[in-house]
């Protein structure tokens, strides 16, 4: 025979247990409604935004395995929100060629052309670098009425980097003394790179938003830049840096000569940017190794 005790401390473990499971039913449904949500937004955006969510749902459905009756029909969920971001991206490549979508102007395809057909005789690691921020100049989420100005300023001042190096001495000399096999940084050292181009074109965004007000302030910080510009240590090459701290200053010189208050802002920022390029360059290994051959190879 139970005692009181036992069967009142059964009656409340059975209340306990359907308690949790009509509470795990409405986590369940809370869930599915949240993919079906992201479902939607899959389909009405571009689906290559989605790729690191894709690659995240997979490692979820691989490390975690729950024959629990409740969670069961979540993970087919999931599994079947992961098939069809796949799927999506697959017609994505099929229907629009990346080729029209991201260079629409040409200046990615137009670059990438230039640096291989010099990469013969110089040494293309920071000109690919270069080239790796004008692609993510053209990923960036821009708006619109923007989107046009803020990608060609940025690009063809960056682009025009490149072509220096190529056809200036000193650099050119300086790209040939250097030349090696390693042509192209990897993903996670390109990181840092991907994070100041994004915070530059936040920030340049928020302030034509607003051109006649900032762009006094903008040019301040352009300024600061340059009195800031690094110049590394005595083991790098000054000259090949003189490229940097010469665009970047001539952009902030001309600012006088714009009458738009946008334009005004543009060149500012876009000295900043180049400023924090070669600050960038300085401080990623293989590229700051380059800098600092070329000083020796002299």
């Amino acid at each position: 025979m139970k005692s009181d005790d036992e069967e009142t401390f059964a009656s409340n473990l059975e209340n306990d247990i359907k308690n949790l499971k009509e509470e795990l039913k409405i986590i369940v449904e809370l869930q599915k409604i949240f993919l079906k949500t992201l479902k939607q937004m899959i389909t009405n955006y571009k689906p290559n935004i989605f790729i690191h969510l894709a690659k995240d749902l997979k490692l979820f459905l691989e490390s975690n395995r729950i024959d629990n009756e409740y969670f069961k029909s979540l993970f087919q969920e999931v599994q079947k929100l992961l098939n069809e971001i796949n799927a999506l991206q697959g017609l994505e490549h099929k229907m629009v060629p990346i080729e029209k979508e991201v260079d629409k102007w040409r200046i990615v395809s137009s670059t990438e052309r230039l640096i291989e057909k010099l990469s013969s005789s110089y040494d293309t690691l920071i000109p690919n670098l270069l080239l790796e921020t004008i692609k993510i100049i053209h990923q960036c989420e821009i708006p619109e009425k923007w989107r046009e100005k803020i990608i060609k300023k940025l690009s063809l001042e960056i682009r025009s980097l490149i072509q220096e190096m190529f056809t200036k001495d000193p650099y050119m000399g300086l790209l040939k003394k250097i030349k090696d096999k390693q042509t192209k940084l990897g993903k996670k050292e390109l990181k840092s790179v991907e994070k100041i181009v994004e915070e530059r074109i936040k920030i340049l965004i928020n302030l034509l938003e607003n051109a006649n007000k900032n762009w006094k302030d903008s040019i301040l910080s352009a300024q600061f830049s340059l009195e800031a510009f690094n110049w590394g240590t005595a083991k790098t090459e000054k000259r090949f840096l003189q490229l940097f701290y010469q665009k970047a200053k001539k952009l902030v010189e001309s600012v006088s000569e714009e009458t738009k208050f946008e334009n005004k802002i543009l060149n500012s920022e876009v000295a900043i940017l180049i400023c924090e390029l070669a600050d960038q360059i300085l401080k990623i290994p293989k590229t700051r190794t380059k800098i600092e051959e070329m000083k020796r190879k002299i």
